[in-house]
């Protein structure tokens, strides 16, 4: 097993564990962490942690919220129109039909302002407009 396939799993333990992990005893909101990923092609994506039960992924101005789906391995992610697949250290992206690949993790933050970075910074896969799904 290389170093990149034991970090890929890592982050995809990291993830699940932070969304499914059980809320603490005390009153203290959570921390949800955004994980940023550029593809091969350059694109990029944010992974924003919602709650337990749900992600929001983000590319340029579109956002899609996801919900977990059981697979044989990996963690996912998925709606009607979008998905996040982290298995290993091959984290697979597929938005309106188009599949993104040889996705990498960039880095990590725990702001909710993080996710508004891809809205000023990153370019639409649209040309524009917001898609929200819930």
């Amino acid at each position: 097993m290389t170093s990149r396939s034991i970090r890929g799993i890592a982050v995809a333990a990291l993830l699940a564990a932070s969304v499914f992990a059980p809320g603490c005893a005390t009153k203290k909101e959570p921390v949800y962490k955004t994980y940023y990923y550029r593809c091969s092609d350059t694109s990029r994506f944010a992974v924003k942690e919602m709650d337990k039960n749900r992600v929001e992924l983000a590319r340029g101005p579109n956002r899609y919220v996801l919900k977990p789906v059981e697979v044989a391995s990996g963690t996912k992610f998925a709606s009607d129109k979008a998905s996040y697949w982290n298995k290993g250290d091959e984290v697979v992206f597929e938005v309106k039909e188009k599949t993104y690949t040889g996705c990498k993790l960039d880095s990590v933050q725990s702001s909710d302002e993080a996710i508004r970075r891809l809205q000023i910074n990153l370019p639409s896969d649209t040309g524009g407009g917001t898609n929200q799904e819930k």
